[in-house]
């Protein structure tokens, strides 16, 4: 579960990386930046909050589970970092989303 939650976690914050770099060149040079670079990341902002809203769901089920054979103290760490990371990264969507929506109507003006 770890593994699946960092799977979300490090390209949401490859993407903010993206999206730092896609503004500073906007601020440096607005007239050589494209609607097709914003409408790619787009595109990789939509991949992810797909994966983490797939996953976002059973995690959270699974980390507040009462279940017998679900009680082990290691299993619930791993399953609060793992809703940790996921929730980490949904939030961090959900500014880049506002962030590339600002960016689209930059470009569109």
């Amino acid at each position: 579960m770890i593994g699946q939650s960092l799977e979300c976690l490090r390209p949401t914050a490859a993407l903010r990386d993206s999206v730092i770099a896609f503004e500073k060149q906007m601020d440096r040079d607005p007239d050589a930046v494209e609607i097709e670079e914003v409408l790619d990341l787009c595109s990789v902002l939509v991949e992810l909050d797909a994966r983490v809203s797939d996953q976002l769901p059973p995690v959270k089920a699974l980390s507040r589970t009462d279940k017998p054979f679900f009680r082990l103290e290691e299993m619930q760490e791993y399953m609060n970092c793992a809703l940790t990371n996921l929730q980490a990264a949904d939030g961090s969507l959900t500014v880049l989303d506002q962030r590339i929506g600002s960016l689209s109507r930059s470009i569109a003006i």
